[in-house]
């Protein structure tokens, strides 16, 4: 008896898991498509077509830049996932693989971080200051929304299913 409940939890518990994990390497896949479009913040940052030109320029190259990053993560989120199907895991081959995806977000939030210091350095003083503010909105509305499990249109309006790829404009 006391053994059936033991397998039954264990089998519960590894569902859970394996639930959870694909919950997130699917959110991390759909997230992680492409940059929104920066009408919004030109307009708000009030940019001279100078400013948005290299802010366009800018963001297509870091995006280019980012692409093979991505296609690597999702690669090794994959193998994570096929290392789930094994009977067993192989503890050393699990660790490589999450320090490799570890490595892998690290780069990707190295170069997001490069290209908003360049983006700010093209700014006016007033223009910087209201660029930070936007950019600490982002980062505490993608914080809510990733403990709520929920996706967000910036500035917090309402809640959306679409994809970052439909949100830039790239699928239309």
């Amino acid at each position: 008896m006391k053994g059936k409940v033991l397998i039954i939890a264990l089998v519960a518990s590894v569902a859970l898991n394996v639930g959870a994990l694909a919950t997130f390497l699917y959110r991390s896949a759909v997230k992680a498509e492409a940059p929104r479009r920066p009408h919004r913040l030109a307009h708000e940052l009030e940019l001279t077509d100078e400013q948005r030109e290299a802010m366009r320029a800018r963001r297509e190259r870091t995006f280019e830049e980012m692409a093979p990053l991505r296609r690597e993560l999702r690669r090794k989120r994959g193998e994570v996932l096929a290392l789930l199907k094994e009977p067993e895991v192989d503890a050393a081959r699990r660790d490589r693989l999450f320090a490799e995806i570890a490595r892998l977000q690290m780069q990707l939030e190295l170069k997001a971080f490069e290209n908003m210091r360049e983006t700010k350095r093209t700014l006016r003083p007033e223009q910087q200051e209201r660029f930070l503010k936007h950019v600490e909105e982002r980062f505490r509305h993608r914080r809510e929304d990733f403990t709520r499990g929920r996706v967000r249109r910036p500035g917090g309006r309402g809640f959306e299913r679409k994809t970052m790829r439909e949100r830039s404009g790239e699928g239309e």
